[in-house]
């Protein structure tokens, strides 16, 4: 084209630029219905397109840049980006589909062969039938059995406590601890109270209720403690009668309590006696020595 020159000075003409389109084709490498070409700016990104190929005996396993799969997967909706110039081609990559084992059956049908012998006098007809016989496998099919879960359950058994208590006296056993309802042994241990003699245990304060003697079995409650009483009988002074009676009966012994301390009492004061003869024989032998 033509340019005048300006009257003086200069002027200056710029480059104009129109970018490339680059296009992206698709190649279905032995299958039909490959998506149709898609084109953009040079350099652009595109995304590949969903639609698939088919192809008999076969499954479509995506794109690739090379026809043989050596090249960079695309799976679709994937991101390519379109070359400065010209094309690519993106290449259906194809697996083959294996084929199911098929049985086949083959029956033949029975044949039949005459043989037919004439002479003069007879005439014999034989008859011999061939048979073909073609057997197909039956797959066994599986059998599930079930198996019976046997499941367990633990019972937790509560401790429970037999406590003393002196009522008034000291020296009283200490409390003992078992298994909810077992049977355990009323200890030997027994208390002891200045002025009094002690005739057991019983299972309320007043004696009012069962009378336990040391060695008796005790069963445990369900729950809970249970305690047990000091029961005591007065001793006059001097070791007269004693000033208090209980006319309970012992559950061991069927002996009121009353003539189990007098009983007590005479064995103390026997015991006494005894000590004092003794030291009175030995103090004459001493004496005449």
């Amino acid at each position: 084209s033509t340019f005048t020159l300006p009257s003086s000075g200069s002027d200056t003409l710029y480059a104009q630029w129109q970018i490339n389109t680059a296009t992206l084709a698709y190649d279905a490498n032995g299958g039909s219905g490959a998506p149709g070409d898609q084109s953009g700016d040079a350099g652009s990104d595109v995304t590949v397109s969903s639609t698939v190929p088919t192809r008999d005996g076969y499954t479509f396993t995506g794109w690739n840049s090379v026809a043989d799969g050596s090249g960079v997967d695309y799976p679709a909706d994937s991101t390519f980006t379109l070359p400065s110039s010209g094309s690519d081609t993106l290449y259906a990559q194809w697996q083959v589909i294996a084929a199911d084992p098929t049985t086949t059956t083959t029956t033949t049908p029975p044949t039949t062969t005459t043989t037919t012998t004439t002479t003069t006098t007879t005439t014999t007809t034989t008859t011999t039938t061939t048979t073909t016989t073609t057997t197909t496998s039956v797959e066994p099919v599986p059998t599930t059995t079930a198996v019976p879960s046997t499941s367990s359950t633990t019972v937790a058994v509560s401790p429970v406590t037999l406590s003393f208590d002196a009522q008034g006296g000291s020296g009283e056993p200490d409390a003992h601890s078992g298994d909810s309802g077992s049977t355990l042994s009323v200890p030997l241990v027994t208390p002891t109270r200045q002025g009094y003699l002690f005739t057991g245990w019983n299972s309320e304060a007043d004696g009012d209720g069962t009378q336990y003697q040391p060695g008796d079995p005790f069963v445990l409650p369900a729950s809970g403690s249970s305690v047990m009483y000091a029961q005591w009988v007065a001793v006059g002074a001097g070791g007269g009668e004693p000033t208090t009676s209980v006319p309970a009966l012992l559950p061991a012994t069927g002996i009121s309590q009353e003539a189990y301390a007098k009983s007590l009492q005479l064995a103390l004061w026997s015991a006494l006696l005894g000590l004092g003869v003794g030291g009175l024989a030995i103090a004459t032998r001493r004496k005449v020595n």
